[in-house]
């Protein structure tokens, strides 16, 4: 865990003197003004502590302290000034939350004081963030790992999703957010209380009446007031709540909630759903995208923005990558009757038996319960083999 000190001034003298008496104590690096600070935490950061003079050439404190607020916000914000007026003050704590506001000049012992406290809250934010994404993660994959196994078609495509997501945000402005991950995993929750014969005709492709179709408009509602119970997850409730709400605002729910209004991975979800629907989770293209331009007021544009330039930069799937929503980097593709199955594969291809019954969807990582899932199946009925599988290349190995 990064404990570097960033220190803004344009006073080149004062910065000298800040090394001399700080240097030895912080992992501590200087910038002489905001644009050479926002460069630093770029390529060096990140940062757990950021301490910025206010006057300064080009973008002031209050503005650099904004901005490491919107895109570093773990860090600790606090500012040192000799111009200490009220309103430079006040605009400080409101626009860039700051920690601590130390007047020029300021000593040593006070400095460090400051500086040793910030570590101290940067140090209790980052754990409990860590904490929290981890035990998050983990709660929600046991769930989902549990939940695929009596809706296999559902949650498939939703390990799908979260794949995607992850390689469509290097493309945009905003970083990968954890919530999406979550989100994505947890976005077909409130399927639970569709009855299992509807579940079954939307996989089949099958046209539904309209109180079945009604039932699976209104799952995400359902999926909100599930996850809202989980404290912490509120975001992600709400997420999921979006996740098929229309840019133009049309579609569930009905409010007066659009455009960028719309969480923004709720957004991604809406556009990823869409494609997975257009490709049935098979490898997506241009010419996928291409298609859902064409109904272009149901997305966000940053979104196809950055859907195009993610998918521009995909490299044509095989022949034998057509059945899967990912290729995966360093890794092999071959055949196994189901008694080889092993937790990590990679499902090329739908676990059924021969009677036709869907057992486990194409597209998800196994845990151990779907390999005892299909254990306990097979030993009751026949299974379709072989089954395609995916797999990480291990030296020594196949």
């Amino acid at each position: 865990m990064s404990e570097k000190v960033l220190i803004v001034d344009d006073d080149t003298n004062l910065l000298a003197g800040l090394k001399r008496q700080i240097g030895r104590k912080f992992d501590v690096s200087f910038a002489e003004g905001g644009e050479q600070a926002v460069q630093l935490a770029k390529t060096e950061g990140p940062f757990a502590a950021i301490v910025s003079d206010m006057n300064m050439p080009g973008m002031n404190g209050i503005e650099l302290l904004l901005k490491f607020k919107q895109e570093w916000p773990d860090t600790i914000r606090m500012m040192l000034t000799g111009n200490a007026d009220q309103q430079t003050a006040i605009d400080a704590v409101n626009q860039g939350n700051i920690y601590r506001f130390f007047n020029k000049p300021c000593s040593t012992e006070k400095l460090t004081e400051g500086l040793n406290a910030a570590l101290t809250m940067y140090r209790l934010i980052t754990a409990e963030r860590v904490l929290l994404e981890q035990t998050l993660a983990g709660s929600v994959k046991v769930m989902t790992d549990l939940l695929s196994v009596f809706d296999a078609s559902s949650f498939g495509s939703a390990d799908i999703m979260r794949q995607w997501a992850r390689k469509l945000t290097k493309h945009l402005d905003a970083p990968h957010s954890w919530k999406l991950d979550l989100a994505a995993m947890l976005s077909p929750i409130g399927r639970v209380a569709v009855p299992l014969e509807v579940l079954v005709k939307q996989a089949a492709g099958e046209n539904l009446e309209a109180a079945e179709k009604a039932m699976i408009d209104r799952a995400p509602g359902v999926g909100k007031d599930l996850i809202s119970n989980i404290p912490r997850m509120e975001d992600i409730a709400d997420i999921i709540y979006y996740q098929n709400k229309k840019y133009d605002g049309s579609g569930f729910p009905e409010d007066d909630v659009a455009g960028d209004d719309i969480p923004i991975e709720a957004r991604i979800l809406r556009f990823l759903g869409d494609l997975y629907k257009l490709t049935k989770g098979r490898a997506p293209s241009i010419a996928h995208l291409e298609k859902l331009k064409n109904f272009s007021d149901w997305y966000c544009p940053k979104v196809l923005e950055a859907a195009e330039k993610w998918l521009a930069s995909e490299p044509p799937p095989a022949e034998s990558d057509a059945e899967m929503g990912t290729v995966e980097e360093d890794a092999v593709a071959f055949e196994v009757p189901s008694n080889e199955l092993k937790p990590g594969h990679f499902l090329l291809s739908n676990v059924e038996t021969l009677s036709g019954d869907l057992i486990l969807q194409k597209g998800i990582r196994l845990s151990r319960v779907h390999v005892e899932r299909v254990r306990n199946v097979r030993e009751r009925e026949k299974i379709r083999e072989p089954i395609k599988i995916r797999e990480p290349v291990v030296t020594g190995k196949r």
